[in-house]
């Protein structure tokens, strides 16, 4: 793991802006925060992952819309909601939040006038899936987790009690895991190679999908509904054939 880490970074230095964006998301990680810092660094993650993750090649009458998106200015925060959710962690000093993002709406000051900018609607798969995020806190120590959905995550299987010759134990980390996937109906299919399969019904995306584990490393997670490409380990690539 440190030396995949130590790869990227390499590659990113050569693009300066990159390896600043990367950098803060994995100072974020397990980050102990004030209720005030809490906002910022769930924003800093969003906008560095999205960054990190932009594919859009190519020309486009405007440009700027897609630059405007993706970097938030100084006077600029996403409209995010934060609830409590009734879904336990197996640790149980944290509590579970959902993270609503509204697709992205972001919250302009301008003259201590707020006015909300939306760029999406909603309707694609890519949107549907960054919608929601779930975070794990824990109040007496402050310590912010980040578990699911379209933000750099933190890696949580050894919070769990996992065992591979056991993939029902899988359940409950699955469906934190791809807590924006909304999964319902979970199976486990079969054991083959250095993965296990499983399939269910994404909510979401109101389709079934294939999901399949790394027994080497059980936060690699890979996520494919019918008629689409395996996901790159529950990134923001969604890849329709």
């Amino acid at each position: 793991m440190m030396l995949i880490k130590y790869l990227i970074k390499k590659i990113l230095k050569k693009n300066t802006l990159l390896y600043f964006l990367f950098s803060i998301s994995i100072s974020l990680f397990a980050q102990k925060v004030s209720d005030v810092q809490k906002l910022k660094i769930i924003n800093k993650n969003m906008s560095a992952y999205r960054f990190y993750y932009f594919n859009h090649i190519g020309c486009d009458n405007e440009p700027m819309s897609f630059i405007n998106s993706y970097l938030l200015q100084e006077n600029e925060e996403y409209d995010i909601e934060i609830v409590n959710i009734e879904e336990k962690y197996p640790n149980e000093s944290f509590e579970l939040y959902k993270v609503v993002n509204n697709y992205y709406t972001i919250l302009r000051n301008s003259n201590n006038t707020v006015s909300k900018i939306s760029y999406y609607d909603g309707k694609t798969n890519e949107q549907i899936l960054s919608e929601k995020i779930l975070i794990a806190f824990d109040k007496k120590t402050e310590k912010l987790i980040f578990v699911s959905g379209n933000v750099f995550k933190n890696c949580i299987s050894n919070d769990f009690n996992l065992n591979k010759k056991e993939p029902n134990s899988f359940f409950n980390f699955l469906f934190l895991k791809l807590y924006n996937y909304s999964i319902e109906n979970l199976e486990f299919i079969k054991t083959r190679k250095n993965f296990l399969f499983f399939k269910g019904y994404s909510q979401s995306l109101k389709d079934n999908v294939s999901i399949k584990v790394n027994i080497d490393d059980f936060d690699e997670i890979q996520i494919k509904t019918t008629y689409s490409s395996w996901t790159e380990n529950g990134s923001y690539h969604w890849n329709i054939k």
